[in-house]
């Protein structure tokens, strides 16, 4: 069975966008309860941005070379989400 939901959020005109964000719900070896995130970040032209602070609740990671990033263990619940890189405006969900 496939736990995992795709939401493309696109962000365009603010600078980042942010698309194919997957959420699975559970993944084969997380703790009940718990699930991971992942995504991509690229630009107005769709172009990978790497190096982005991409912030849930209280864990932090950075978007990779190819734009991609990944919250593992993720207690549910709601969060906010923010993107934030110099040069660019800041995005907040």
């Amino acid at each position: 069975m496939d736990n995992t939901e795709k939401v493309v959020v696109g962000i365009l005109g603010l600078g980042l966008a942010i698309g194919a964000i997957a959420v699975a719900s559970r993944p084969a070896k997380a703790a009940p309860g718990t699930g991971t995130l992942s995504g991509a970040v690229g630009d107005e032209s769709g172009d990978p941005v790497s190096g982005v602070n991409v912030t849930l609740g209280e864990m932090t990671t950075l978007t990779d070379p190819d734009g991609f990033f990944y919250f593992s263990d993720i207690t549910t619940g709601s969060y906010p989400m923010s993107f934030i890189k110099e040069g660019y405006e800041a995005v907040y969900l």
